[in-house]
């Protein structure tokens, strides 16, 4: 959001005033900031609350698609995370016994 000056006000709010920002959108959408700007790009691999719930994902009819969509979302988020995590969430119907996710 760029004020009459052409000014960035919102990408010089402190990190902490971000994450806040980004802990009240689904995580799907504090990694889809990313594409605003180069400075947004990976701000969201810094958040230290995460959580993974039914609405990372857009649901397919197919259970078994869904499911390896959120799994291969997880991983690459968690991959691509930087700092300490000190809040983690997992809850959704598609992973209530997924191998993969037990590891």
């Amino acid at each position: 959001m760029a004020n009459s000056l052409g000014q960035d006000i919102i990408s010089d709010l402190p990190q902490s005033i971000i994450e806040i920002i980004f802990t009240k959108l689904p995580i799907r959408d504090a990694v889809r900031t990313s594409i605003l700007s180069s400075r947004w790009r990976y701000k969201w691999a810094t958040l230290t609350q995460l959580v993974f719930d039914d609405n990372c994902e857009s649901q397919f009819n197919d259970r078994t698609a869904t499911e390896n969509k959120l799994v291969k979302f997880i991983t690459r988020f968690l991959f691509l995370h930087e700092g300490p995590i000190h809040k983690f969430t997992l809850s959704t119907y598609y992973l209530q016994s997924s191998p993969d996710i037990d590891q």
